[in-house]
């Protein structure tokens, strides 16, 4: 069953954060950092887009009782971005691949690219306690397009492959709470 937090002896999440799943669990070496490494860094689009689909299908059958704040006129996808250079080698987004699997079962609204920017491209946090990855995410995302601000009254799911310690997805809510989100949520794959 995919977890979601908060639940009893997991860390708290942000203010703002209503809910947290990760939807498998992330094991060096299993199948799913495998799936996520082909996603990543052997381009295949579409098998994010299917990850995307499966998370979607778990959520409604697991969660019923949250999809009603993920309907298309209430919910915005906030797919993590990534910085110019990684998407450029990478060919994409890896997060906006999920996201366009996860529409297919409850559509949404995803917030386009290029709206928010990564900033800087700072080294992998493979290896990095929680501290240096926090330390190492602080205010690396910043607003491109003053329209995000047209969505402030939905509920911002951000979408993103892997939470290990939080740090990534933890500062992008933090911008969405500074630009006014008061309802933010958080789905990854693992």
């Amino acid at each position: 069953m995919p977890r979601i937090c908060p639940e009893s002896g997991v860390a708290m999440l942000p203010e703002h954060v209503h809910w947290s799943v990760s939807h498998w669990h992330f094991r060096e070496g299993q199948w799913l950092q495998k799936l996520i490494h082909q996603l990543k860094y052997r381009s295949d689009y579409p098998l994010g887009m299917d990850l995307g689909r499966m998370a979607a299908l778990l959520f409604v059958h697991h969660y019923p009782h949250l999809c009603p704040s993920c309907s298309p006129q209430d919910c915005l996808l906030v797919p993590v971005p990534i910085h110019p250079k990684r998407c450029l080698k990478r060919g994409y987004n890896q997060s906006y691949a999920i996201a366009e699997g996860w529409v297919r079962i409850l559509p949404s609204v995803i917030l386009d690219e290029g709206i928010l920017s990564r900033t800087e491209s700072r080294p992998s946090q493979v290896g990095l306690n929680k501290f240096e990855r926090r330390e190492n995410m602080r205010s690396i995302y910043t607003v491109e397009d003053p329209g995000i601000y047209a969505h402030r009254s939905k509920h911002a799911v951000v979408i993103d492959d892997v939470m290990t310690t939080g740090a990534t997805c933890f500062e992008l809510c933090r911008l969405l709470v500074h630009l006014g989100f008061k309802q933010l949520s958080i789905m990854t794959l693992g």
